[in-house]
Parts: C-alpha cells; structure tokens; sequence
C-alpha cells in the first residue's frame, strides 16, 4: 500500500514537471518573439535618430559618448564614439556641462542651456541643449543631448549687435542731432539733441511727448506731408526747416529722414545739420544788397537831372544782383540735395568708415578705395600741419569745431570745407578713433568774395554820387538866390503899384474890410501859405480855403459871416471840418495861429 503511493506520487510529480517544462517551452518561445521585436524596433529607432535634424548624443557618468546620430565639420561618428564630450569644449564650457550633468545625474531631471563648442578646423559652432536623464529602474545611468545648432542665429545677432554698436558710437558722437521716431513716437536721441534743444532724454522718449513742439509751426504741414510719404515707404529729400528750442529759441536746419528698421518695426531715421550761421550769412548779404539798393534809389531820387548818365551803373547793378542770386540758389541746392560728409576714423586718422556724402566731396566711387586711407591724404599739403595741430587740439579739448581747410578731389583739384570733429572713447575712456563732419563751404566762399566785390563797387559809386551832389547843391543855392531876387521885385512893385490904389479904395466903407485882407494876402504874397491849403493830400473845398484865407487875416466868424451870407452855425461847421482836415482836432492849437505860420 505505501509503494503504491509512493509511485503515485511520481507519477503526479512528473506530470506537474511535464507542465511547467511546457509552460518554460511557451515561455521561451515568447521570450525569442519579443527578442525579436525588440531587435527590429531598435533598428528603426536607430534609422529615425540617424535621420533626426537636430543632433543627439548620449553619454555615461563619465562624460563618454556612447551613441551619436551625427556630428560637426571634419569629424565621423565612429572618431567621435568612445572619446569623452569634454575633449571637444572650451575650458569655460567644460565647466558648464560638469554642472549639468551633475545636477542631471543627481536630480534624475531635465535641464536646457546654450552653449559653443570647437570643431575640427578650429571653428566655433553655437547651440541649443536639452540634457533628458535615461533611467534604469528608477535610477540615471545615461543622459540624453537633444541639440540644435543656433550658429547662424548667433552671428546674425553679433552682427546685428555690433552695427547697433557702430550706429550709436557714430551718434552719440556726432556733432549733428540724430533722432528715430517710431509710430510717431521719439525712441532715441542723441547726446546733441539734448545740448541744442534744452529738453532731458527721458523728456523726449516720454510717451506723451508730442515731438511737434520741436518744429516752427509754419512748417507743421510740410513735416506731416513728409511722415505720410515715409509710411507708404517712400523715400524724402532733404528740406530746410527751423527747429524751437525748450526756451523758443529758433535754430534753422537741413533735415534729412531715412526709412530703418528699429527693434523689428519700421522707423525714421533723422539727422539734423544746424545751418544757423550759413542763414545768419545769407541774411548779412541780403542786408548788404538791400542797403545797397537803398543807397542808390536815394542818390538816383536826388540826381534825377542826372538819371541818363546814371543808366550804366543802374543795369551793373541789376547784374550784381542776379549773379548773387544765382550763386545763392546754388549753395542752398548744394545743402539739400546731399548731407553733410561724414567720416570716422581709428587713433591714428585712417578712415574706417565714411558715408555718400564724402565720397561725393573726394570725387570717389567705391567705399572701399577711401577705406584704409589716412584723413591727411586728402588734405591739401599746405593744410597739413595745420590740421596734425588740430587733431592734438581734439585730443586734448574733445572737440574742434568749424576748421577750414582745402580738401582733395581724385582728380587733384581742391575743395574748401569746414571740419568738425569730436574724438570717440571706449567704455572705458580710452581713445579709440574720432568722427568728422565736412562742409563743403565752396559756394559760400564765391559768395563772400562776391559780397567784398559789391562793397568796394558800393564805396567808388558812393564817393561818384558825393562829388555829383556837391555839384547839385551849387545849383539849388543858384536857385535861392534867384527866388529872393524875384521876391524882392514883387514886394517892390506891389508896393510901388499896388498899394497905393489900395489905399484910396480903403476910403469906401463897404470895401474896407476886402481891402484889408487884400493887403494881408499881397504882404506874404511869396509866402508857401497857398501851396498848403490848396495841397490835394490836405482835401479842403473851395468854400474852406476862402475861410482859411479870412482867419488868417485875422477875421471873426460874425464879420465871416456876415461877408460870405452865411450863418454863425455854418461858420462853425466849417471852422470844425478845417481843424479836422488840418489834423490838429482835440488839440489846444488856435486855428488863426496855425493859419498865420503856415508861410
């Protein structure tokens, strides 16, 4: 009975082994399947991270590269598998990507950075990266670099960073205001704004500052007309215009406006040349032509007599002035059609940087035949020394302004310019170049030798009239003495013939008191009395000037109005109108009086 248990027990046993020696065979065969497609789905996740666009690279604690989808210029995979990521970094970057993996390592979490790295040909290649722990069971064995690579990213930036760079250097030094005026807006200014308007650079990027109060209201509609021009991407010329300081002083100028890009937005660029002193000039000269003009319409209203012989100089004189108008209307066509020329230079006066303008002056087309040139190159070699003189100046004072000198064309003939030039330091005080502001000054100097021209011309025909008046007033004393004569024989022969048949009229009562003024009238007889009563400008009717002639002889307005018919009231009336008309109304002034002096 026990031995039969027993081998049935065996035999149970070696079923259940049976089992589980099926179970094992299922087990296996699952194992080897799902091997299988672990081993296919590596592959194609292999494929996909080879065919990934950004680089992904994977390393153990140690900073080995264990797997590597791609990699940089003049390097391979299989080179770079096995070797450590810090052999391909900076010193500085070795230090970054320690930390990194550290705090990966430590944390189990992601972390991002950006960074460089050297490649094979001793480039340096900027990138973006995500360190992403791998983890097994629960614990960071590798870590994962997603990176893409941001270098022409990075030298768009540097290059936008060091033209925003050269563009506030060259501004904040130049002698002109600059301004950028966005959507309306003021968003940046320069140093010579602040100096020459009066206003704080925080007053003029104020939000609500209204950049209009800078501009002389006759020419608000122009600048509006020019800012409507700029939003539809049009290009505008240069144009004169006169600024109003924060006190209201009044500084003429030439704008010129640029279209730009400012902070990713459209925006105008403006620079602002003062011309204060060039329209001081041209007022001089206009003073000058008007005193000029005066001077001759007096002698010419003087030595009428003479106006034949004065024919000649008149039409010189017409001529004089048409030629300094011309010469005017160039210089201000000089001024707006092109800015001023600008150039910039190193610590020892060769050019680094110049604009159209200075290429103009010089007769140059191409920037790069002036760029690397010394700025006493083109200077006339007699002005040389002069201007090494000035360039010690500007170091030591900061600045020279308006300094003339001949400038030199490609071709070898001579300009005259006036040179501003402040000197330009780094952030640490140190010199590193200076910028110049050139005025091609050509026309004003014709303009000038034009003016010393006139006045001498004024002086010789100034001295020619003298000499003619002097002539002209032996002729008036001439006349003088023949108007006494003439007065003399009349008084003698109303006296001789005239006064005694007066006499006998008197006799006559009713003819006495005609008689009287008769007599009044004949003794001031070459008197100028007539001539003023009678003067169209004075406007008295005749009935007024028969009035004025009895007040004067000294009647009453009864005996008036008793000779004349009339009423003592229109007597009045009229004694009222002749006071008016003789402008002497509301005035303590006796009408007979005035009369009597009016000789």
């Amino acid at each position: 009975m026990k031995q039969q248990k027993n081998r049935s027990q065996l035999i149970e046993e070696l079923a259940e082994v049976r089992s589980q020696n099926a179970d094992l065979q299922k087990a296996l065969t699952k194992t080897k399947r799902l091997l299988k497609e672990s081993q296919t789905s590596e592959n194609r996740w292999r494929k996909l991270i080879k065919g990934f666009p950004e680089r992904i690279l994977i390393v153990d604690k140690k900073g080995t590269v264990i797997f590597l989808n791609r990699t940089g210029p003049g390097r391979t995979i299989k080179e770079v598998l096995g070797t450590n990521i810090m052999d391909y970094l900076p010193v500085e970057e070795q230090i970054r990507i320690k930390d990194v993996l550290g705090k990966v390592f430590k944390t189990g979490m992601s972390l991002s950075y950006r960074g460089y790295f050297t490649n094979k040909d001793g480039s340096e290649s900027w990138y973006e990266s995500q360190a992403i722990p791998l983890n097994n069971k629960g614990k960071t064995e590798q870590v994962l670099f997603l990176v893409t690579d941001i270098t022409e990213s990075m030298k768009a930036d540097i290059a936008l960073q060091e033209s925003e760079q050269k563009f506030r250097t060259l501004a904040e030094e130049s002698p002109n205001m600059i301004f950028i005026n966005k959507k309306g807006r003021i968003v940046y200014v320069n140093p010579r704004c602040e100096e020459l308007l009066g206003y704080s650079k925080s007053e003029f990027l104020a939000y609500d500052f209204d950049f209009r109060c800078l501009i002389s209201p006759e020419f608000h509609d122009s600048i509006a007309d020019n800012m409507t021009k700029h939003l539809r991407g049009e290009d505008v010329p240069s144009e004169e215009y006169a600024l109003l300081t924060k006190t209201g002083k009044r500084i003429e100028d030439i704008l010129t406006t640029r279209l730009i890009r400012y902070e990713n937005e459209s925006a105008i660029l403006g620079i602002v040349t003062d011309i204060t002193h060039r329209k001081k000039a041209e007022k001089e000269l206009k003073a000058d032509f008007d005193i000029l003009e005066q001077k001759v319409n007096e002698r010419t209203v003087e030595l009428s007599d003479s106006n034949l012989k004065l024919m000649f100089e008149i039409e010189e004189r017409k001529r004089i002035e048409k030629a300094l108008r011309s010469s005017e209307e160039k210089l201000r066509s000089i001024l707006e059609s092109s800015p001023d020329a600008i150039t910039m230079t190193d610590e020892n006066a060769v050019i680094v940087e110049c604009n159209q303008a200075t290429l103009d002056l010089h007769g140059i087309s191409k920037k790069e035949d002036l760029i690397g040139t010394a700025s006493y190159d083109l200077i006339a070699p007699r002005d040389r020394k002069r201007a090494v003189e000035n360039l010690r100046r500007t170091i030591k004072y900061g600045v020279v302004m308006n300094v003339e000198y001949s400038f030199l064309k490609k071709d070898g003939n001579e300009v005259p310019a006036e040179l501003s030039a402040s000197v330009i330091k780094d952030s640490g005080g140190r010199l590193v170049g200076f910028v110049a502001v050139i005025k091609d000054i050509s026309v004003r100097k014709k303009a000038e030798n034009a003016l010393i021209a006139s006045k001498a011309l004024l002086k010789v025909r100034t001295e020619e009239l003298e000499e003619k008046n002097i002539a002209l007033r032996e002729i008036i004393a001439q006349i003088e003495m023949e108007k006494r004569r003439m007065r003399e024989d009349i008084m003698t022969n109303v006296s001789a013939v005239v006064s005694p048949i007066l006499e006998n009229l008197s006799h006559f009562p009713e003819s006495k008191i005609y008689v009287g003024l008769l007599k009044h009238h004949l003794d001031r007889l070459t008197s100028s009395f007539g001539a003023r009563i009678t003067d169209k400008d004075v406007g008295l009717t005749p009935r007024e000037i028969e009035l004025c002639n009895m007040i004067k002889g000294g009647l009453s307005s009864k005996e008036i109005s008793q000779l004349l018919n009339i009423s003592l009231t229109t007597v009045e009336r009229h004694r009222k109108n002749i006071r008016k008309k003789l402008n002497i109304t509301n005035k303590n002034v006796n009408l007979a009086g005035y009369l009597q002096r009016l000789q």
